[in-house]
């Protein structure tokens, strides 16, 4: 291609040609350019000093080409850029420092690109022009806090104002996480007082209360947050993903799920054994319990841990994805990681639920088969029936709505972002909350033994105060108030008295 006969050219638009790399000598005498199109065409690299003359380009467009990274010093001399398009390119590199000569650029496209993170400050130069940026994740729109219009402008949990953008969910993520966290906190403060007779259970109680516990600490780490950064999240959204809190919030979501998961098979389990095979049910098993649990807990740390220790293999931001640090990749579902949160929430939850259907449908078969001669049981099974379903109903109700929509994202359909907020939000803690009430609360023995404690309590009250008030009747009957000798009653005083003259006949 040849310029030298227009040399006061102001719009050139090459399109679907077969550029391949933009060299300096190309655009030289068209120094008066203010549009530049060259969208469409197989542009792989830019050449240092290709922009060297177009000091008054105005208009960029490159969309639809084949840049693979944006390197410094590819749009030096671009003083006066206003606009430019970098959509549908393989971008999997930003370098640092490589977009500090458009001070003046004013709208920046950089959607339908694979990269995953950019450089900090990269659009510092631009702080006081850009006005419209465009990514395909809300989440780069924290590199741009300066910008008057960040698209898109919102993931579905969090927007330019707010970590969690819906008022609903903003009150759900307290009211959920009290109820899980002084619940719980609940259970464990009292099953320290109440003497069961079966420790196994009443030591699995206590783990599954602790592990949703965790689910509780980390509600409360995001509304406090959510609160701290409300009306400017986005001047915050980069440094609070990046930051340690975020990285503990999500471990210990994960976590949480995952051994509160663990702790209902395991109680599913000595239920079953105990009621399918009571004959080799060792009620004295706690040490073996004690192992067993600790074999999980410190599966289930290892898990949450692996993303941090491999950095290089999840990338810095696993837990930092979203504004509540919960990688359940729904949005993105193969982003770096997918195989591992597919495995969690998908395979090994998958597993255990099933298990627990089965158990519990097998003990609900073994307890009618064994009540069946005596019609006084017909109750008791009623009451069983109920009780199992309510438990396995809440658990699929928390964990059947994830696993359907991993699948259906992995499979390619687009799941919406109010869906994924209210997954995390709502629908995985929600386990957390009912599990004090459908395990503890709803318990006969533990209400039992908790009317007794109540009951014993109010006993050792009454008798203080009765005492109290006993004393401060008979420093009232002595006539003065500095006696510290307590007057006694007629009756004792006779009592004595006669004592005294049987002692003295005598």
């Amino acid at each position: 291609m040849a310029f030298n006969h227009t040399p006061n050219l102001v719009i050139l638009n090459i399109q679907y040609n077969k550029l391949q790399v933009l060299s300096p000598p190309l655009l030289e005498p068209l120094t008066q350019l203010k549009t530049l199109g060259m969208s469409f065409n197989q542009i792989s690299e830019i050449k240092n000093g290709f922009f060297e003359s177009q000091t008054h380009l105005q208009d960029l467009l490159l969309m639809g080409n084949k840049l693979t990274v944006i390197k410094v010093g590819m749009f030096q001399n671009l003083y006066g850029l206003l606009s430019m398009t970098l959509r549908e390119n393989n971008i999997r590199e930003v370098q640092a420092n490589s977009l500090d000569h458009i001070e003046s650029l004013q709208s920046l496209s950089l959607a339908k690109n694979p990269f995953e993170s950019l450089p900090d400050h990269v659009f510092c130069a631009m702080t006081n022009t850009l006005d419209t940026i465009e990514f395909d994740s809300f989440s780069f729109c924290g590199f741009a806090p300066h910008a008057r219009h960040c698209y898109p402008s919102t993931d579905g949990l969090s927007s330019r104002d707010h970590m969690l953008k819906s008022v609903i969910l903003r009150i759900s993520v307290w009211i959920v996480g009290s109820i899980a966290l002084f619940g719980n906190l609940f259970v464990l403060t009292t099953r320290l007082f109440v003497n069961e007779t079966k420790r196994v259970h009443a030591f699995l109680i206590m783990n599954l209360a602790f592990a949703d516990l965790l689910m509780g600490i980390y509600l409360y780490l995001i509304a406090i947050h959510g609160a701290l950064f409300r009306d400017n999240y986005i001047l915050y959204d980069l440094v609070w993903r990046s930051s340690d809190i975020c990285t503990i919030a999500g471990c210990l979501s994960i976590l949480s799920s995952m051994m509160s998961v663990f702790t209902l098979s395991v109680i599913t389990l000595d239920r079953y054994v105990s009621i399918v095979h009571p004959f080799s049910y060792e009620s004295k098993s706690l040490f073996r319990a004690a192992i067993l649990m600790g074999v999980l807990w410190l599966f289930g740390i290892t898990l949450v841990l692996i993303p941090i220790i491999m950095k290089q293999t999840f990338g810095e931001l696993f837990y930092g994805s979203n504004g509540v640090c919960l990688p359940l990749q729904i949005r993105h579902p193969w982003a770096t990681g997918w195989v591992f949160t597919t495995t969690l929430f998908v395979g090994l939850n998958s597993v255990f639920f099933l298990f627990v259907v089965y158990a519990y449908i097998a003990m609900f078969v073994m307890i009618r088969r064994s009540d069946d001669v005596r019609s006084t049981k017909k109750s008791q099974d009623s009451a069983i029936l109920v009780r199992f379903t309510l438990l396995v109903f809440t658990d699929m109700l928390c964990w059947l709505p994830i696993c359907v929509i991993k699948v259906l994202a992995i499979s390619g359909y687009p799941v919406s972002g109010d869906v994924y907020s209210w997954l995390a939000v709502f629908v995985l803690p929600v386990n957390a909350a009912l599990n004090p009430i459908l395990y503890t609360i709803t318990s006969k023995l533990f209400r039992q033994q908790l009317r007794i404690i109540l009951h014993k309590c109010r006993r050792a009250t009454g008798y203080r105060r009765g005492r109290r008030d006993d004393d401060s009747d008979s420093f009232k009957r002595s006539g003065t108030r500095l006696s510290l000798i307590p007057v006694r009653s007629k009756a004792s005083l006779k009592s004595k008295s006669s004592i005294d003259k049987t002692k003295s006949n005598s």
